[in-house]
């Protein structure tokens, strides 16, 4: 897939099936669901014993579940919560060396392996002691104890052309849109979808790629991408100063006073000294 640069949406839209799809989908999505954390422990586990997580692992122990094509889509989908969910721990890792009070030859050691992602990692690293990636396990696993992992129980299918296609009516019905799903071992079902006037409004290119998803009931999200290179350029083209200048002066009685008399944060001194009040009070 060629690399997007433009601003992709999620739209719900309404969702016109009867209950006997909605049945067949909502059976699909738990055994996709199932199947999620079925692979999340195979790369939670790798993760610990080989240091990374793969997404290409082979999983074709699985393929009775859902079939082939939805096992790669999960391990997509199971990668990237494990990835963000270790990306905002690796933060947490950060701040952990910042506050230690630790040798800058070990700060900078322990920084790079947390750069590579490397705080399990059996393999040895050029210029790092064992003892040095000892404490950045130990570091990362303080981390990582303070919170509870990606919930991969409730993760809602994301599903590409190989398996759900995305159809406009050949005639005149109640629905604008056909989503048609060939599910493998599964007979195939149309869910039929009707947009809302923004959806329409907004434009943008309409992407191969269905998201299934059950708050309070069976909904369909599509993906919408638009380039915002060309709106924001007629944007700045269209614009038209009011005033050739204007100036702006900050105080505390009010935070921004212009030229023009215009008045922004009046009062703010009597706030400031209120929270202060509080502070003191506290201390």
């Amino acid at each position: 897939m060629s690399k997007r640069h433009g601003a992709i949406r999620a739209d719900t839209l309404r969702l016109l099936a009867n209950a006997g799809k909605e049945r067949a989908v909502k059976c699909f999505i738990a055994d996709y669901r199932f199947l999620a954390v079925r692979l999340g422990r195979g790369q939670w586990r790798q993760f610990f014993e080989v240091g990374a997580a793969n997404k290409y692992t082979s999983a074709k122990h699985l393929n009775g579940i859902c079939g082939a094509a939805p096992v790669q889509m999960a391990s997509f989908q199971v990668q990237e919560q494990i990835d963000s969910w270790l990306g905002n721990r690796a933060n947490e890792f950060v701040a952990c060396v910042r506050a230690a009070s630790l040798p800058d030859a070990i700060r900078r050691q322990l920084y790079t392996i947390n750069r590579h992602g490397a705080w399990f990692c059996r393999k040895e690293i050029e210029g790092i002691p064992p003892q040095v990636r000892a404490l950045a396990r130990s570091i990362m696993r303080h981390c990582m104890g303070k919170h509870r992992r990606p919930k991969l129980s409730n993760l809602s299918p994301r599903l590409d052309s190989r398996v759900a296609t995305i159809e406009l009516p050949k005639k005149a019905t109640l629905a604008d849109r056909w989503v048609r799903l060939r599910l493998p071992g599964r007979p195939r079902i149309a869910l039929p979808l009707r947009r809302y006037p923004l959806f329409e409004w907004r434009g943008g290119d309409v992407l191969p790629v269905v998201q299934l998803c059950t708050d309070g009931g069976l909904s369909v999200r599509l993906m919408q991408e638009q380039d915002m290179a060309k709106p924001f350029a007629r944007s700045r083209a269209a614009y038209r100063p009011r005033t050739e200048s204007l100036g702006i002066d900050f105080g505390l009685a009010t935070l921004i006073a212009t030229s023009q008399g215009t008045l922004f944060g009046s009062g703010l001194i009597a706030e400031l000294t209120r929270i202060d009040r509080q502070l003191v009070a506290i201390a």
